[in-house]
């Protein structure tokens, strides 16, 4: 399906931001979270650390534009590339299918080589979700078997956006080889590689030859018991810490990145 550049979305951070998700291109039923059909739905070995949200990914690529592929590091997206990213929680733990819609962030390569991102929370009603001027910390009520809890959940604002997904860290976050290097099914039940199908799809330059597929890094889940200690942690500390701990990085003196070699 064709994919507008930027979609809705202005090419600057400082341009028109539509103040409601509907408005941004991003889904063509906001109260059905039916994506647009430019949107590439995709998943990540490791999650990046959400409170016991849920989360659903899609990126959309401009037609005739390709990723810069390169199996260790980071990638570099087109200018007009939009990362859509969809939070959930369950509010009842004794019904774990009800779920409350909390927020879609939306992250865009800008014309000038960086990223904005925003965030859009979701009416009660789930009809639509409105921008956010600032962040906002919100208590959510949590039913359990015992009672009620309260879940602090926090809504971050265009700034803290900035403050991970740095130049230095290359704007985007997770959305890498050892990352998407995994098993995932079809919608027709057909099993294939995630990094494999963006291969045969065309969106990567240059290809990249399947007979290395075998040999590209795969992070490794904390329950993955087949993988060592070490690879679950190293993994972790990867998709949650490395964004900042790493050469010239915001906060840190160590390089926390999957491929430093431990020593």
């Amino acid at each position: 399906p064709s994919a507008k550049p930027f979609l809705l979305m202005p090419d600057l951070a400082d341009g028109e931001m539509p103040p409601r998700l509907s408005q941004t291109g991003a889904f063509k039923d906001a109260r059905r979270l039916a994506p647009a059909d430019a949107l590439i739905p995709y998943d990540v070995n490791v999650a990046f650390w959400s409170d016991g949200a849920g989360k659903s990914r899609w990126i959309a690529v401009p037609d005739d534009q390709r990723i810069h592929f390169s199996a260790t590091g980071e990638w570099t997206f087109p200018a007009g590339t939009v990362f859509v990213k969809h939070f959930d929680l369950a509010t009842d733990e004794t019904r774990p299918e009800r779920r409350r819609r909390l927020e879609t962030r939306l992250l865009v390569r800008d014309r000038a080589g960086g990223v904005y991102g925003v965030t859009y929370k979701w009416r009660a009603d789930e009809s639509d979700a409105d921008l956010l001027a600032t962040n906002l910390t919100e208590t959510i009520l949590i039913r359990t078997a015992a009672g009620v809890r309260t879940q602090l959940w926090y809504y971050p604002s265009r700034s803290d956006c900035l403050t991970c997904h740095t130049r230095n860290a290359g704007g985007v976050l997770g959305v890498k080889t050892r990352q998407l290097n995994r098993d995932f099914k079809f919608p027709s039940g057909i099993l294939d590689n995630e990094l494999r199908a963006w291969n045969h799809a065309g969106l990567f330059a240059p290809h990249f030859d399947e007979a290395e597929l075998a040999h590209f890094a795969r992070l490794a889940r904390a329950d993955d018991t087949t993988r060592s200690l070490e690879d679950r942690a190293r993994s972790y500390l990867d998709a949650n810490c490395a964004n900042c701990h790493r050469p010239r990085g915001t906060v840190a003196f160590f390089d926390a990145r999957y491929d430093t070699p431990l020593v």
